[in-house]
């Protein structure tokens, strides 16, 4: 059913299984992590259960975990962010090579000199027919990585290049809250338009208990359920708003991801934790999201 759920510390108890999968996913490659990301992908993972051979789009993936993760799990991902290539200037050596579309990839490691933008990119031709902006295919090596990514510099707001109905899942980790309230809009209207009937949105942004505010540290929005309801369309629904204040009390007491800080955040007072001062100001909130199927 369609839900907008506050994540709690208690999903890491919860999906142990997950939790250990995107651990090791953090300690094999150089992928951010901010400091609520376990729940969001833990919760993501399990609304998406992937299959192998799934198109999922990962809606502002940047350096994220979930798309590595779910080339893991076999799926094919195409990752759009308009933040430009995300992995330049990385150490990448035994895990990740290169290839064209739909040909074998080399059997070689690959350096990070390998891995700069090149002045044309190849695209998979059933999900773009035009390349107007940068984008590359990284196929992860197998065994481990079986499935493969596309990183695409691409406005979401603007997807008219994929087919409408394209993509068997969306998801997207701590992304969209970056955009103001109308571009929000505009982009979960492109991000239904090319999922197919029947696929999920697992979509996570900061929550908010009684008015949308601005978290200048973290440079996001926050959101109540009544703005999220409206953004994405949802009428009946499951939520746990109601235990907001709970969950905010557990996160401000929660050991395990106040020990686990990224190193990150003591580094800067421009972040979600300035200078490393463990002290939660809102939670994550997680947005599922089934397409209807046509009406007979």
């Amino acid at each position: 059913m369609d839900s907008i759920e506050v994540l709690a510390p208690s999903l890491m108890e919860e999906l142990p299984e997950l939790l250990g999968e995107m651990r090791s996913v953090v300690g094999e490659l150089p992928v951010a992590r901010g400091w609520h990301y376990y729940m969001d992908l833990c919760w993501a993972a399990r609304v998406l259960d992937p299959e192998p051979g799934m198109r999922v789009l990962d809606a502002g993936g940047g350096n994220g975990v979930m798309q590595w993760w779910l080339a893991r799990r076999g799926a094919r991902v195409l990752s759009v962010d308009l933040g430009g290539w995300p992995y330049e200037g990385k150490h990448f050596d035994g895990w990740c090579e290169r290839s064209r579309w739909g040909e074998e990839p080399s059997r070689r490691a690959l350096t990070a000199r390998d891995l700069l933008p090149p002045r044309r990119f190849w695209s998979p031709p059933e999900w773009v027919e035009k390349a107007k902006r940068t984008r590359r295919l990284i196929r992860p090596s197998p065994p481990r990585y079986s499935g493969s990514i596309v990183f695409w510099q691409h406005d979401l707001r603007h997807l008219s290049e994929l087919e409408t109905g394209s993509i068997d899942a969306i998801v997207s980790i701590s992304a969209l809250e970056h955009n103001e309230l109308g571009d929000l809009q505009a982009i979960v209207r492109e991000l239904e338009r090319v999922l197919k009937p029947g696929g999920k949105l697992a979509i996570t942004v900061g929550g908010a208990r009684n008015e949308d505010w601005f978290h200048d540290p973290s440079k996001g929005w926050c959101y109540t359920e009544k703005t999220l309801r409206e953004v994405f369309g949802l009428d009946a629904y499951e939520t746990n708003f109601a235990r907001y204040d709970e969950i905010m009390e557990d996160l401000l007491h929660c050991g395990e991801l106040k020990e686990d800080l990224p190193e990150f955040y003591f580094a800067s007072g421009d972040n979600g934790m300035p200078w490393g001062r463990w002290d939660p100001q809102y939670p994550a909130v997680g947005v599922c999201k089934t397409k209807p199927q046509p009406a007979p």
